[in-house]
């Protein structure tokens, strides 16, 4: 059952890293947009913000961290790696699909 759990972890890592890059969510718009009108459009704020690949390496850590607390996780350094870097590969993938404007 390691795989589920990896795949639930990487699942979950997703939609949150999504909700704080791009959804339009009042709850989490405004503050992504005060940062970056706070700090600038081309700061390393304003980039964290808005980049799937950076945020999800904080919240791949953090999901992996939560898991780990009420089950084992086997190897989860191995695991938030691989969540972050599959959150990277299917924000881009998704992305790639969506009709330009």
């Amino acid at each position: 059952m390691t795989w589920l759990l990896v795949l639930l972890i990487t699942l979950t890592t997703y939609r949150i890293t999504r909700l704080l890059t791009q959804d339009a969510l009042p709850l989490v718009a405004r503050p992504r947009a005060w940062i970056i009108r706070r700090t600038g459009e081309h700061s390393a704020w304003a980039y964290l913000v808005e980049c799937p690949w950076c945020t999800g390496v904080y919240v791949a850590a953090a999901v992996t961290a939560a898991t780990d607390v009420w089950v084992s996780v086997p190897y989860p350094f191995l695991v938030a790696g691989a969540a972050a870097a599959l959150t990277g590969i299917i924000a881009e993938l998704l992305a790639a699909l969506e009709p330009e404007e």
